[in-house]
């Protein structure tokens, strides 16, 4: 795997990491009265927020990967 492969797998993994915590912690929130909505909504806005992040990595993907690019070049010199 090239270095642009790793990483962009390694961010997913992490943001695919991140997603259970969104539907734990808007539990957490409701249940401590932190948070006032129907515990019934809750899979709803989890879907939206997991397709919120899906929606961003996918637009910040080319940033990421010139990042990567620009540092390859700048090492390889």
């Amino acid at each position: 795997m090239s270095l642009q492969s790793d990483v962009t797998y390694s961010v997913k993994m992490m943001i695919e990491g991140i997603k259970p915590l969104v539907e734990k912690n808007l539990r957490i929130a409701v249940r401590a009265k932190s948070l006032t909505i129907d515990e019934g909504r809750i899979p709803g806005i989890t879907k939206l927020v997991h397709d919120t992040i899906d929606q961003g990595f996918i637009e910040g993907s080319d940033l990421l990967i010139n990042a990567i690019k620009r540092h390859t070049i700048t090492t390889k010199k």
